[in-house]
């Protein structure tokens, strides 16, 4: 083989280069794409964390010195001066209904009344220093927190037991037989036997 010969086979013909060029072209605006999405992106993500943070600030001027300042005000059911009875959050111009229109947790319900006024009238005379009619009254008022609770805990049970412990009217005739029995504990802490 000749010299003309063998240099002519090392000069094949040349490798286009136009598509690895064109393939390079895409990767580089894929990759400035994701890297201008990105940036977008964490600047976003920064003027929300500033304007959060200027918002804080507000509602922590506004609140300076109450540290519970930024919660919403709750107002539990029931909250009173005795934390919670029932004709407390009763509308007197309805009747009961359901469950709670029954003779037995009416009646249970009057009872109970009677137990507070002694309740009250024992806070009164504990007040004015009258520590026998405190003790009398307290006596009585467990007393009758007692029957209160006696007479209605079967049918309390029974109605868990038809209805649930999900049932709206079933949680008020339990809230109510539990403060019955933690004024019962209250009082058999405060008063001498």
């Amino acid at each position: 083989m000749s010299r003309s010969q063998r240099s002519a086979r090392r000069k094949s013909p040349a490798i286009d280069l136009g598509p690895l060029y064109l393939l390079i072209g895409v990767v580089v605006v894929v990759v400035v794409g994701v890297g201008v999405a990105g940036y977008q992106n964490a600047k976003r993500k920064e003027d929300a964390a500033q304007a959060a943070a200027v918002q804080a600030a507000q509602k922590t001027e506004a609140h300076a010195g109450d540290p519970f300042g930024d919660l919403p005000d709750e107002v539990p059911k029931g909250a009173g001066a005795r934390g919670g009875r029932w004709k407390e959050h009763w509308d007197p111009g309805t009747e009961p209904t359901g469950i709670l229109a029954s003779d037995l947790w009416q009646e249970s319900l009057r009872v109970a009344e009677g137990a507070w006024l002694a309740r009250d009238q024992g806070d009164k005379a504990r007040r004015d220093s009258r520590m026998n009619e405190f003790q009398t009254y307290g006596r009585e008022a467990i007393r009758i927190f007692d029957e209160a609770l006696n007479m209605s805990a079967e049918w309390e049970q029974k109605m868990l037991d038809e209805h649930g412990d999900l049932d709206p009217k079933v949680r008020e005739v339990v809230r109510t037989r539990d403060e019955w029995f933690e004024q019962t504990a209250d009082l058999r802490r405060r008063v001498p036997r």
